[in-house]
Order: C-alpha cells, then sequence, then structure tokens
C-alpha cells in the first residue's frame, strides 16, 4: 500500500493529466448527444410540417384560386374576411384527396409508427385563417393531428 501511495506521489502530474482527458472526452460525448438528440426531429413535427405543406398548396394552388370568383369589386377580398376569425378548416381525408390529383403528390403515410395507428383523417385537420390585404399567402395556418401521439 505504501508503494502505492509513492508511486501516486510521484505522478500526481501524469494522473491529473489522465484525469482530465477522462473529464473532457466524457464531456465531450455528453454535449454530442445532445445536440444530436435536439437536431433530430421528431415523428409528430415531421408528419405535421406534411399536414402543413399540403394544407398550404392546397390553400395557394386551389381554394384561393377559385375563391369569391364574382363579377363584384373586390369579390375575393369580402369572402375570404368572412373566415378571417373562423378559419377554413379542411380535414386531412379533404386534403389528400386534393394532394392525390397533383403530378407530383406527396407519398407520405399519416401514421404513427411507435403505435402503428393510423391518424384520424377526419379529425385531423388544417385550419387557415385568411388576413388583410388577403392576398394568396396572405393567412396563418394551424395544424391539429389526431395520431395518437402522446401530449
Amino acid at each position: 500500500m505504501k508503494n502505492l501511495l509513492e508511486k501516486i506521489k510521484n505522478n500526481k502530474g501524469k494522473l491529473l493529466i489522465v484525469l482530465a482527458i477522462i473529464v473532457v472526452v466524457v464531456g465531450s460525448i455528453i454535449l454530442v448527444t445532445k445536440l444530436i438528440g435536439k437536431n433530430k426531429v421528431s415523428e409528430k413535427d415531421n408528419l405535421t410540417t406534411q399536414l402543413e405543406n399540403i394544407g398550404r398548396n392546397y390553400y395557394e394552388n386551389y381554394y384561393y384560386v377559385s375563391a369569391g370568383n364574382t363579377e363584384e369589386e373586390n369579390g375575393k377580398e369580402k369572402y375570404l374576411s368572412n373566415f378571417a376569425t373562423v378559419g377554413l378548416k379542411i380535414n386531412l381525408e379533404n386534403l389528400l384527396r386534393y394532394n392525390n390529383t397533383l403530378k407530383d403528390k406527396n407519398e407520405t403515410k399519416f401514421v404513427n409508427s411507435k403505435t402503428n395507428e393510423n391518424c384520424n383523417y377526419e379529425k385531423s385537420m388544417v385550419t387557415i385563417y385568411p388576413k388583410s390585404p388577403y392576398g394568396k399567402t396572405d393567412y396563418t395556418i394551424n395544424v391539429y393531428l389526431d395520431c395518437g401521439f402522446e401530449e
């Protein structure tokens, strides 16, 4: 035991360097693990983004084009202003029906892979709130997914 204590006293510098290296390596591993975890997009976030993109495409390229087409001056603006507070609710079933008519259709499966539960196509939806001056991209969009993800 005495020999061991003497060796430790004689090699204090080396021991401190080894301990410092161990602390740096372990700290680096923890930091990298946390950074990788932060950048990982959850399945719920991915499906939310997909649904939002389909909703934006639907509104900008289909609904907005045909909305309020009348001979009346500012017909489109007047029509869309009716939905500024209540929003336009379009469920996933109708959005996918529209999306399937596109040439570059989105093949995303709306399924919670952890539970293997399909999203509820009637309850999952986007709500689009047109806003002044009621141009093609003047709106906000909210997404609701009913896919069995824990809240």
